[in-house]
């Protein structure tokens, strides 16, 4: 196993200010809010103090962005590159419909609370997520350390998850131990299998043991809902979902 581990520092030439560019477009005058990244790979440091891409503020603040981006970019001599900052999502979700009530727009017309039928939005599109980037040679990634023959080979599967930790609050006032808030594997598991009594407990926890959260998949509230709201289409099965199983607990 491999464990990229990326903490970053923050820093504030001038707190009294409410820019975060200072006075003029970044590049031109020093950025009064600047990041930096430390990754470790395994526990030991592969960067240290990288520049962190700024945020893209708008035309007189990151008039050539591309640019000033680049400095998020950072190849390191074991062939691997990482980056951090802002990104647009490439990620395409179907967010503001299917949180209104199980909205499918292709499926519009056929819901309890019908609508015209649209193509699907991506409701992410256009926004910038702050974004860390790793790039690993594919030898590297493997358990024999070989590039794969093919897809299907046995060595070109392989499984990523990643978590987000903050500082705890001490009772001195100061900052405690590192607590996992946060962490994604395949997408929407958080959002649509994982019930509200149980999303903090899941996000501090890893996927070494997630068997307690199986019941989540196999019988699916989401699929209970779809076949209420929308009555004329077949039923999905909501009990005994192995296939939810194995595509969204182990991966294909």
């Amino acid at each position: 196993d491999i464990t990229y581990t990326f903490r970053f520092a923050t820093t504030v030439a001038n707190p009294a200010s409410f820019l975060y560019s200072g006075y003029g477009p970044i590049g031109a005058v020093d950025s009064n809010v600047t990041q930096s990244v430390t990754v470790e790979r395994n526990g030991e440091a592969i960067l240290t103090d990288g520049d962190v891409a700024p945020p893209n503020i708008g035309p007189r603040t990151t008039p050539r962005y591309g640019e000033l981006a680049k400095v998020g970019i950072h190849e390191l001599s074991d062939g691997t590159s990482v980056f951090a900052g802002p990104r647009d999502d490439p990620f395409f979700a179907e967010v503001a419909s299917i949180f209104d009530l199980g909205g499918l727009r292709p499926f519009n017309t056929a819901h309890l609370l019908p609508l015209d039928k649209t193509k699907g939005t991506d409701s992410l599109a256009g926004y910038n997520v702050n974004t860390v980037a790793v790039q690993v040679p594919i030898a590297e990634l493997t358990n024999d350390g070989t590039v794969p023959a093919a897809g299907d080979a046995p060595n070109a599967v392989i499984g990523v998850w990643g978590g987000a930790s903050r500082q705890s609050m001490a009772v001195d006032g100061g900052e405690g131990d590192w607590v996992q808030v946060s962490r994604l594997g395949n997408p929407l598991i958080n959002e649509v299998i994982i019930p509200l009594g149980e999303k903090d407990a899941w996000n501090a926890s890893n996927p070494a043991d997630d068997a307690q959260y199986e019941q989540f998949y196999l019988n699916s509230e989401l699929a209970a809902i779809v076949n209420t709201i929308y009555p004329t289409l077949p039923d999905a099965r909501t009990t005994e979902r192995s296939d939810l199983v194995l595509i969204l607990g182990q991966g294909v």
